[in-house]
């Protein structure tokens, strides 16, 4: 297998982005990282990949990353995010933001300071006017992460790829890809994986900063197990309201991770968590399907992301029986 043909087949076509890319970074004494809001494994791990391959090869340059912190997977898998002085959002700053589509989900709006914004994402264009002075966005590939890694090997074999890098690059693809369960998943992903295994990254240790539970967790699975419904369609979702939320001690931000539940079970086309964000008081959904796509579905309700799995907002839950016969309707 010639590892850069495949490497190449995704990249070709941003050979004049990834041109520019290097040279802005060049150009800039400083650097800083941004993801989406409510980071997921992809949103932190092709941020801190990137951020890392920086800090070796440029060590010259000051490299900062930002965005809030996860409830649970900052410490676990991914560092804490950097507190960092309003000063440093300048004139002499570039940002670049990875794994974000829209504008509005950037984490930290310091980004608007500063002087340069290079994007790199895989998610759906969503904004009518998209963002980002450079934009390097393939919407088929499976996570941010893989397109992160393969714009840094495309920069030149003079550049190396470290550890830590590798480390973080791991964790994203096998978030975002759930061990390479979802649609998306192509040579690309396993010619980056392999690469990955190469570089003496302890896989074994990575699932288990990635997926290890506590007891309760348990518990929380039995409650949305028994409380699943369905419509007559048979679209499946749960509702966690704040109460029980409270009740199994589940901080909001981890409602949906309970999706994959429903993974691959027979005669559910489409399943959905429905949750309590106490932050925008309002409830957060996550969508994912098989096979069917819910773009469209989605924006109807503040929302994106990709064909089979997307993200939708509801201000109340007067508003879920709307989105049901909605997604009802696209199973004919």
């Amino acid at each position: 297998m010639d590892i850069d043909v495949i490497i190449n087949k995704y990249t070709d076509k941003f050979n004049e982005e990834i041109k520019k890319v290097l040279e802005q970074i060049q150009n800039y004494p400083r650097i800083i990282l941004f993801r989406h809001i409510l980071p997921d494994y992809d949103a932190m791990g092709s941020q801190m990949g990137l951020y890392y391959w920086l800090k070796a090869n440029f060590p010259q340059k000051e490299i900062y990353y930002v965005g809030e912190n996860h409830v649970t997977l900052m410490g676990q898998c991914f560092p804490l995010t950097q507190e960092i002085s309003d000063d440093l959002f300048d004139k002499n700053t570039l940002s670049i933001i990875v794994d974000t589509a829209s504008e509005k989900r950037i984490s930290d709006e310091r980004y608007k300071q500063t002087a340069y914004l290079i994007k790199i994402d895989h998610h759906h264009i969503v904004d009518k006017l998209n963002f980002g002075d450079i934009q390097i966005i393939d919407e088929n590939l499976a996570s941010a992460s893989e397109l992160v890694m393969a714009v840094l090997l495309k920069m030149g074999k003079e550049f190396s790829m470290p550890k830590a890098s590798l480390e973080m690059f791991f964790k994203g693809i096998i978030g975002d890809t759930n061990r390479y369960l979802y649609s998306g998943v192509n040579d690309l992903t396993f010619t980056l994986s392999l690469l990955i295994s190469q570089g003496e990254v302890d896989i074994y240790q990575a699932y288990q900063e990635m997926y290890n539970k506590n007891h309760n967790e348990f518990y929380i699975k039995k409650y949305i197990l028994d409380h699943m419904q369905f419509t007559p369609k048979g679209v499946g979702y749960y509702i966690l309201t704040m109460e029980e939320l409270n009740k199994l001690h589940l901080p909001p931000e981890l409602a949906k991770d309970y999706l994959d539940l429903f993974e691959f079970i027979d005669g559910l086309p489409i399943w959905l968590s429905v949750s309590y964000n106490p932050k925008s008081q309002n409830y957060r959904v996550s969508i994912r399907s098989s096979g069917i796509s819910l773009i469209e579905v989605a924006s109807l309700y503040r929302g994106g992301g990709h064909e089979n799995a997307v993200g939708a907002r509801l201000t109340t839950l007067d508003e879920l029986p709307l989105l049901l016969k909605d997604l009802d309707a696209l199973i004919g």
